[in-house]
């Protein structure tokens, strides 16, 4: 599909000392708060890229807004997704390399080149992700996600003294937040399946980016800040459909992820341990019990990193409880995704 497109500039071509060009793609609905902060961003890189803004009809100010800067502004089709709209961007761009960027997102001046370098350096490179970190942390969720993120770069630092190389990764790693992707591997994969309209569109192309021979690293030079993911009830519809309906879809179409099984399997337990208890078997009772608790041995290590950096006692509490129900909500979703949609 196509959108109708309006150009405000020229293209700017990038630096000379590299031979791959960059366009920068930028997808939004309704982002008048955000996108003006977002394409400032994006305007300040040391490499300039041609920037593109798919606007998914957007019925508040922001088609006005990025009407100010000199980008393309693209309007995408009524019936839109995400995959339609990335697309319709990759489509659009003259550049060898997509870096994409939402519009609720922002980056630092060396993001572009940073990014670009990659491809320049390796023929083999068909995606390079960042690192991410929230813009704010307001909310106890968010606080205590923010003790989370501590926790891991602890972790990571207890590893090696080092400065953060890059290294390769796995596909299932892979977001479209700041990252980039060799325009190449995007079309021999057939770009992306615009009937996601739930998200993990970025993952199904990664997966089949990976097929075709290309690998994704991550480059931890370019480390964009993202729009926190804010409430609790928000971190749990998330896991719903992205990590959930999402994956089930997936699995449908590829054969790969499993369902969640842990939360159920504590429920599971726990019923089996009641039921035993009042038909008179204690003992197997204590072992279903046993084994409920063991369902939950993750989320308690991760109580104990909670802890150990400082987080308070109660909200970690919630913030498990939260975790737990998260990966209800994800089980639910995998087997929507998966019922729903046939495989193609």
């Amino acid at each position: 599909m196509s959108g109708q497109i309006e150009q405000r500039g020229e293209t700017v071509l990038a630096d000379q000392k590299n031979t791959l060009k960059g366009s920068i793609v930028v997808i939004v609905r309704n982002g008048e708060s955000s996108i003006r902060a977002c394409l400032e961003s994006l305007l300040r890189q040391t490499v300039q890229c041609e920037i593109i803004v798919v606007d998914g009809n957007s019925t508040d100010r922001t088609q006005e807004i990025v009407r100010e800067f000199p980008v393309k502004l693209v309007v995408a089709p009524r019936l839109d997704s995400y995959g339609i709209s990335r697309n319709i961007g990759v489509q659009s761009s003259t550049g060898d390399v997509i870096l994409f960027m939402d519009a609720d997102d922002y980056c630092d001046e060396s993001w572009a080149e940073n990014l670009v370098n990659n491809f320049q350096n390796d023929p083999q490179v068909g995606i390079v992700t960042v690192p991410r970190e929230p813009i704010e942390t307001t909310g106890w969720f968010m606080k205590v996600l923010e003790y989370e993120y501590d926790a891991a770069a602890r972790r990571g630092k207890a590893k090696s003294d080092l400065p953060a190389q890059k290294k390769q990764r796995d596909w299932t790693s892979v977001t479209t937040k700041g990252t980039a992707w060799l325009k190449k591997a995007i079309t021999d994969a057939g770009g992306f399946d615009g009937a996601m309209f739930f998200g993990t569109e970025d993952k199904d192309l990664a997966f089949r980016i990976n097929k075709a021979g290309y690998k994704v690293v991550e480059d931890p030079s370019a480390k964009i800040r993202v729009a926190p993911v804010g409430s609790a009830s928000n971190f749990i519809k998330d896991k719903y459909w992205r990590a959930g309906v999402g994956h089930g879809y997936m699995r449908r179409k590829y054969g790969v992820y499993r369902p969640p099984l842990g939360a159920v399997a504590t429920i599971l337990f726990a019923g089996a341990a009641a039921f035993l208890l009042i038909i008179g078997q204690p003992w197997l009772s204590l072992t279903s019990i046993g084994l409920s608790c063991l369902t939950l041995s993750s989320l308690a290590k991760e109580g104990v990193r909670l802890r150990s950096v400082g987080a308070p006692a109660g909200p970690t509490i919630k913030f498990l409880f939260v975790k737990w129900l998260s990966r209800l909500a994800e089980f639910a979703g995998f087997f929507r995704g998966y019922l729903k949609f046939k495989r193609r």
